[in-house]
């Protein structure tokens, strides 16, 4: 890959394979300047077939120089690492490196090893370290997850942002039972009790306003939309002590404010009990608006029987009870990944990345800069492919968020995709 500006910090590309079955490769190619500043292809964060390890991070900032990292495996993969599946503990080596976005120095560095537990009664082993930063800073810390003797593990890439006191990675949000749970996700639901908590602000009231969902319009990538968030009067509106319990009841948004005279810049979602996933019949409805014309969304919402009309809808898309199930399958599965990765305020298959991801598939390549991201479709950057590229904007409710630079040159593109699916095929951008 060729270096095209001076804040490269990587500057290799690793090979990778895409998800097969049933796919079609693109006709239409669009190419569009490249201009990202890290190089080095993540696409693996969003390709969970790409690597037999899948950590959660988060990353809390306890003091003006240093931060908590917190990661959590899954058992059943650890267990790849034990040649007596019974083994009660797995060695996994995590690599680190935190660099300083200004300057792209290395802050700090380190490779620890792991011991970690493996107990039947719990799908996750947990571990944490602690990294130093500087102050008033702005970071990328890049973490390798690698099991014991095999080649290979995941590499993700977080930021820590250190400049000011309203920053979401200065409060840890808790799940309550009868132990203390880190939440890694801003997801939370009715059932459950939860602690805001923060070296800075505990026992300091904040603001949280609350948010309905209203049902989104699904705009393709090809139309132009302004990037600031429209203002949107709250439902309701409460202050909550920093360090106290609390419990979100109602599906909807919480933005948090430690003013109300300021934006948010750290929200929590509520869609719905079951979220990021979508595994009951209500939450599959809405996500059809991604390629389902008016008029079929209008006579499955009509229809007596809900499950009868879906599954009419995919079936009558490929007349095929065998295809349609593995449509059905891939399409319910990328929109519970796009909700695991993209959500913001919004939930993760309403977002631009969201969009793209179930309708294209995972990109092949992923490139990370200080302030967004490229994706690109296709087998080689320099002989044909689809580049699409994100910026990272403030947003009023939760912070940031990233948006798709759009162009009309993505309207062939997206034509040959959504006419994929409704033709009863699974749109999938393979290597030739």
């Amino acid at each position: 890959m060729k270096i095209v500006s001076k804040y490269v910090i990587y500057g290799w590309l690793i090979a990778i394979s895409m998800l097969t079955g049933a796919c079609v490769p693109p006709k239409a190619n669009v190419s569009i300047d490249n201009t990202a500043t890290y190089k080095y292809n993540f696409s693996s964060i969003y390709n969970p077939v790409e690597t037999y390890l899948h950590p959660t991070v988060k990353t809390y900032c306890d003091s003006d120089t240093s931060a908590i990292v917190f990661f959590r495996l899954n058992v059943d993969e650890l267990r790849l690492n034990n040649k007596n599946k019974t083994d009660t503990i797995s060695e996994v080596i995590v690599k680190y490196a935190l660099r300083n976005v200004e300057n792209f120095e290395i802050v700090d560095s380190g490779v620890i090893v792991y011991n970690l537990k493996i107990k039947s009664d719990n799908p996750y082993s947990e571990s944490y370290f602690r990294i130093n930063l500087k102050p008033n800073s702005e970071n990328k810390l890049i973490l390798g997850f690698i099991l014991a003797n095999r080649k290979g593990g995941s590499r993700i890439i977080v930021d820590i942002d250190n400049v000011g006191s309203n920053l979401a990675n200065k409060f840890l949000l808790e799940e309550l039972d009868s132990v203390s749970k880190i939440k890694y996700k801003h997801f939370v639901n009715k059932h459950n009790t939860y602690r805001i908590s923060s070296h800075l602000w505990n026992n300091n009231t904040a603001t949280l306003e609350f948010f309905n969902y209203t049902e989104d319009i699904v705009i393709p990538p090809y139309f132009t939309l302004k990037n600031s968030d429209d203002i949107i009067v709250p439902d309701s509106v409460f202050t909550y002590r920093v360090g106290d319990t609390i419990t979100f009841a109602q599906n909807g948004f919480y933005v948090f404010k430690t003013s109300s005279q300021d934006p948010g810049f750290m929200c929590f979602i509520n869609p719905r009990d079951n979220y990021p996933n979508i595994n009951i019949l209500s939450d599959m409805l809405e996500p059809l608006n991604l390629f389902a014309t008016n008029k079929d969304i209008k006579q499955i919402k009509n229809a007596e029987n809900l499950k009868i009309a879906i599954d009419n809808y995919w079936l009558g898309l490929s007349k095929n009870q065998k295809f349609a199930k593995e449509q059905i399958r891939v399409f319910y599965n990328r929109v519970s990944l796009a909700n695991n990765f993209f959500s913001d305020y919004r939930e993760g298959w309403k977002t631009d990345r969201g969009l793209l991801y179930i309708i294209l598939g995972p990109p092949t390549i992923v490139n990370i800069s200080a302030n967004g991201e490229e994706w690109f479709y296709g087998e080689n950057p320099d002989v044909a492919g689809v580049l699409f590229q994100f910026d990272v904007v403030n947003s009023l409710y939760s912070g940031k968020k990233t948006l798709l630079r759009r162009d009309e040159r993505y309207q062939a593109v997206w034509a040959q995709a959504v006419n994929t699916w409704r033709n009863g095929r699974i749109f999938t951008i393979t290597k030739n």
